[in-house]
């Protein structure tokens, strides 16, 4: 537990100098630009942190998020290593490891939010790894094999137990 908090602090610190310099008072622009960190979550075997950072984009109007992982185990100029692994203008979110550490789940708005994404670790593009009529949101493990989510494809528990 005391590697978590660490850690934590870590990231903190690392991503302080994403945010604006403050002067004695904010203005509207330092809040709309503010970005914040959300969705921190561990490898199994606590050497990779994954975690979102939401920004506003001004051609847009709107706020995006993107998924990031740092290599705490590998340092650049002094710092925990922190890779982009998402770009663009649509919402990545979510991120989810696999229990092997091999793979990182992560949701997202593009192709109108109704596919469960996956990146290798070891490399290459994100895969869609199933497309839901209904979008899908909340994925979390239930035990090392099954992954739960929210969706509103098929019949609900209450439709179900009517039967």
């Amino acid at each position: 537990m005391k590697n978590k908090h660490l850690y934590l602090l870590i990231l903190m610190i690392s991503v302080a100098w994403v945010l604006p310099a403050q002067e004695d008072s904010w203005t509207p622009e330092d809040i709309l630009g503010t970005e914040s960190v959300s969705s921190l979550t561990f490898s199994p075997d606590h050497q990779m942190m994954a975690w979102t950072k939401r920004k506003m984009v001004k051609k847009k109007d709107r706020f995006v998020s993107d998924v990031y992982l740092t290599r705490l185990n590998v340092l650049d100029n002094d710092k925990p290593l922190t890779i982009q692994m998402t770009q663009g203008e649509e919402n990545n979110f979510s991120p989810l490891f696999s229990k092997d550490g091999k793979y990182l789940y992560f949701l997202s708005s593009r192709e109108d939010g109704n596919k469960l994404w996956r990146f290798n670790l070891l490399g290459g593009e994100p895969e869609d790894i199933h497309t839901f009529k209904e979008g899908i949101s909340d994925i979390d493990w239930i035990d090392s094999t099954t992954l739960a989510l929210v969706s509103e494809d098929g019949k609900s528990l209450y439709d179900t137990e009517l039967e």
